[in-house]
């Protein structure tokens, strides 16, 4: 894949008019080759399988405690004091990761990794009764105590489930997922606020006190969006009406109209400033694009008006052309990769003058101006250069997967908030918003039951018009492979 890309890149430099922007097919390489590639091993699939490893090396290998390759050696505390649990919300990722090489390439284990992984969270982590879902699994006991576990982690517990469900339409899944949904919304809602609370007990850093954006957001992000239009009239309403008011929320007491950001809490004046928690241009435009895609879901103009010039100013703020020169020692050799005959590379930055941009955010910001290019070709400059970037800098052209810094080569591939999502959500929207815009077919494949025929197959957030759909084999689950093929509408 590296070496495909870095000769396109090259070609774009000496042919003024070649278009130097990922091709579908190439997307498709990558997602076969660097994505599938590392996470696709076998040590990977958990034991029993969808028991997947939250601690991950560089080169794929699950975290040995006794013997910390070199990617833990040296790990800061917040990383090492989290060894020996497994982490519902990364497992939840690697199911997301999963369903999305099956979604690009048709591969049936993937699926029944996604389908395993799944189940774990749904027998091993979930409390029908109450409708929550542990945090962590330690020696196999659930933590925290239910009062403690927060939003955020609720709601990245259903982001694999609902993109499994997405795919398959599983009638079990969809009863987990409304199940923690209205846990959520039930316990979690602040009548005093008016918005999600934390947590419901102090544990730790994990106060009542605390007003957190993501506690907002990452409901919209890890499931609700992608569900929308996968319910039927007589559940939408509800889902309707929480995801309006998460959005009020957002605009009421995180958004500053005039500066075009998003703060990242507001219990503190801290929260406020650059550089804080969740105070970047990552957490920023994927807020922008959360209120771009419902605006567009629930016809709400305003929100699509504020989110297109929010994500303009946040593409030019965080653009940004370095010189190899001014690259630390460390990060040079692999940077030089994405370097221009001149010695220059476009990057991303995380905030203003930021340098220290982690590879979720580079996918945000791809995705958000991927998203701006669907209706305007200007955002393309974007793409043609950070694209080229992130497979020079991010992917690893010897295990697969992604660094978690630009050139950070010896950085682990997983742990408790890392994982393949990002780099899976970031081809997933790549390949389609590539496909949209140069006009081409693409395919994506689903896995639904014989009798649901008629099932709706979006093409993930995005218009598309479906062409044709061809049921394939039987496959395990109890479902039918199903082709789906798309044009720009």
């Amino acid at each position: 894949m590296l070496r495909t890309l870095v000769f396109a890149f090259a070609l774009s430099l000496v042919t003024p008019f070649a278009q130097a922007e990922v091709a579908p097919c190439e997307w498709l390489e990558h997602v076969e080759h660097d994505l599938a590639g590392f996470w696709m091993r076998d040590d990977l699939a958990g034991s029993p399988a969808g028991s997947f490893p939250t601690f991950i090396c560089a080169d794929g290998t699950p975290l040995d405690t006794a013997a910390p390759c070199p990617s833990f050696e040296k790990a800061p505390d917040w990383i090492r004091n989290e060894f020996g649990r497994q982490y519902i919300r990364m497992v939840s990722r690697q199911v997301y990761t999963y369903g999305v090489i099956y979604h690009l390439t048709g591969n049936e284990t993937a699926l029944e990794r996604a389908r395993a992984g799944t189940r774990f969270i749904m027998q091993r982590a979930w409390d029908p009764k109450s409708g929550s879902v542990a945090t962590f699994l330690s020696d196999g006991k659930p933590g925290p105590k239910p009062g403690q576990r927060t939003t955020q982690s609720l709601a990245y517990s259903l982001l694999g489930p609902a993109f499994y469900y997405y795919l398959t339409r599983d009638p079990e899944t969809l009863a987990f997922i409304e199940s923690v949904r209205r846990h959520i919304f039930g316990r979690y809602w602040s009548k005093d606020w008016k918005i999600l609370a934390w947590t419901l007990e102090d544990a730790g850093d994990d106060t009542r006190d605390r007003k957190e954006l993501v506690a907002q957001l990452d409901q919209i992000n890890a499931y609700m969006l992608l569900m929308l239009p996968l319910l039927d009239e007589r559940s939408r309403p509800a889902w309707e009406a929480d995801l309006r008011r998460l959005v009020r929320v957002m605009l009421r007491d995180f958004h500053d109209e005039e500066a075009r950001r998003f703060y990242g809490y507001i219990h503190d004046d801290k929260g406020r400033k650059w550089g804080e928690r969740h105070n970047d241009f990552g957490h920023t435009t994927k807020a922008y694009w959360m209120l771009l895609l419902a605006g567009q879901e629930l016809k709400e103009e305003s929100w699509v008006a504020t989110a297109r010039a929010g994500i303009d100013d946040v593409l030019k703020a965080a653009w940004v052309r370095r010189n190899i020169a001014d690259a630390p020692e460390w990060q040079a050799p692999v940077m030089r990769r994405a370097a221009d005959a001149d010695g220059f590379y476009h990057v991303w930055a995380n905030k203003p003058d930021g340098i220290g941009i982690a590879w979720w955010e580079w996918c945000e910001l791809d995705q958000a101006a991927a998203t701006m290019a669907l209706s305007d070709a200007n955002y393309t400059r974007y793409l043609d250069e950070t694209y080229r970037s992130y497979f020079a800098t991010l992917v690893d052209p010897e295990h697969g997967g992604t660094y978690g810094f630009p050139g950070a080569t010896a950085s682990a591939k997983g742990h408790h908030w890392q994982n393949g999502y990002h780099a899976a959500e970031h081809a997933l929207v790549g390949y389609v918003t590539s496909a949209l815009r140069r006009g081409e077919p693409f395919r994506l494949y689903f896995a639904f039951p014989d009798s649901d025929r008629a099932a709706v197959a979006p093409a993930y957030y995005f218009d598309a018009k479906e062409t044709g759909r061809r049921a394939m084999e039987r496959i395990e689950g109890g479902v039918r492979k199903v082709r789906v093929t798309y044009v720009r509408p």
